[in-house]
């Protein structure tokens, strides 16, 4: 027949394992006739209020410790806007609401563009391409040097054809004022 045991032999024991991890190995020096559990819990209770109490900043928390909770619930947000002003702003963003679902459309829409093997390619081909953008930048650059080049002798050439087209003016002029001059001269009667 199984053996019974005594409820309170089960919280004596209990309370001596608790003893000990309280009171280590000085249990046994301790009297525990002369204080009562009671008296020890109130004690406790005494120094951690005083300690509590000396502290300004826990106290203003443990204060708002209501409202902190009220402020920490999901639901809270939904308190502090009503439902018409909860419209009204839906109403305001409703041209930015219909314009970002154009362009998730408009996404959706080039997915398998974006997806294709052509772009997945692009960091295969990323050197060469760097290599061609400098070549290009190399060719800009004497192409540059050409045009300039080009510049400076179409002016050159055109300080040339000015230059002729002076020389015969004067030519011109000189000519004619000597064909004036050879022409026989009438005798007046």
């Amino acid at each position: 027949m199984p053996e019974v045991v005594d409820p309170l032999d089960i919280i004596e024991a209990r309370v001596k394992k608790l003893e000990m991890k309280v009171f280590g190995e000085n249990v046994n020096n301790f009297d525990v006739s002369t204080i009562s559990v009671v008296d020890m819990l109130s004690k406790s209770q005494t120094l951690i209020t005083t300690a509590i109490s000396s502290q300004e900043k826990i106290n203003k928390i443990v204060k708002r410790l209501d409202q902190l909770e009220l402020v920490l619930d999901p639901a809270y947000e939904d308190t502090l806007v009503d439902n018409t002003a909860k419209i009204e702003m839906i109403l305001l963003m409703e041209n930015e609401v219909c314009e970002t679902l154009k362009q998730l459309k408009s996404l959706k829409e080039m997915n398998n563009i974006l997806e294709s093997e052509q772009i997945r390619n692009i960091p295969k081909v990323e050197d060469r391409l760097s290599d061609l953008v400098k070549l290009l930048l190399q060719n800009k650059e004497k192409t540059e040097k050409v045009t300039k080049n080009v510049n400076n002798l179409l002016k050159h050439y055109n300080d040339v054809i000015n230059n002729f087209t002076k020389t015969f003016a004067q030519l011109n002029e000189i000519i004619t004022e000597l064909e004036i001059e050879a022409q026989p001269k009438k005798v007046v009667e």
